[in-house]
């Protein structure tokens, strides 16, 4: 007998054994199914005898129990609660009145009459409370107590340390503020050595030009003629 006709022996006799085995298991199935679906069918008749026993028990109970008179509180079964009637529902507390959140308009046209006639403006919110000043006004404050040209990282340094309580802007937001008082002409920009200096605007006093033509229509009056 050659090899080939061995390993086919060999692979026949492996899988008659695995039929073999797969039949017997589907036969176990079976019976463990049918053992179950007896047990599924005896259930359910034993389901519908106990509903049918509740029904029956349930009517008896019913029919049994004696009547009660309407006033009298049920005895012996805690299930039960008492009936609620509309004379023992509490009675809604009365709602108190709202205070109006906005004072009616005539009386603001009032206040804004008796503040014109004693010529006194309404002062605001903000300025009763003390608002801050802007960071543009300090910036100005500084530029003008200032000697010299500063550049942006001055006034930062200067912000700093003159206002500690609030808090330090970016390099950017204290140029920003510069450029507008420059846009406005209360502050001056130079270029040094790369390096961008605001300083204030300097005021330049009356040159003699001026005093001269601001004496010159005092002059050209006509003199009255003596007798």
């Amino acid at each position: 007998m050659s090899n080939n006709n061995t390993i086919q022996d060999r692979y026949a006799t492996r899988l008659a054994e695995d039929l073999d085995n797969n039949a017997n298991e589907q036969e176990k199935v079976r019976v463990q199914l049918a053992d179950l679906q007896n047990q599924l069918a005896q259930l359910e008749q034993e389901r519908a005898w106990l509903t049918q026993l509740q029904g029956t028990v349930a009517g008896t109970q019913s029919a049994a129990a004696p009547e009660q008179p309407a006033g009298e509180a049920p005895t012996g079964d805690s299930t039960f609660e008492p009936k609620v009637t509309p004379s023992a529902q509490p009675v809604p507390r009365p709602r108190g009145r709202k205070k109006p959140s906005e004072e009616p308009a005539a009386r603001k046209a009032r206040k804004k009459a008796m503040a014109s006639k004693d010529g006194r403006k309404p002062t605001s919110a903000a300025s009763r409370s003390g608002a801050e000043p802007t960071l543009r006004s300090l910036v100005a404050d500084i530029l003008a107590a200032s000697s010299e040209p500063r550049m942006v990282s001055e006034f930062v340094d200067t912000l700093a340390r003159q206002h500690p309580s609030r808090a330090t802007p970016s390099a950017p937001v204290v140029r920003n503020a510069l450029e507008s008082l420059v846009a406005k002409g209360l502050a001056e920009r130079a270029r040094q050595q790369g390096s961008v200096f605001y300083s204030p605007v300097v005021s330049a006093a009356p040159d003699a030009g001026n005093a001269v033509e601001a004496a010159a229509p005092e002059a050209a009056e006509p003199v009255a003629a003596t007798a």
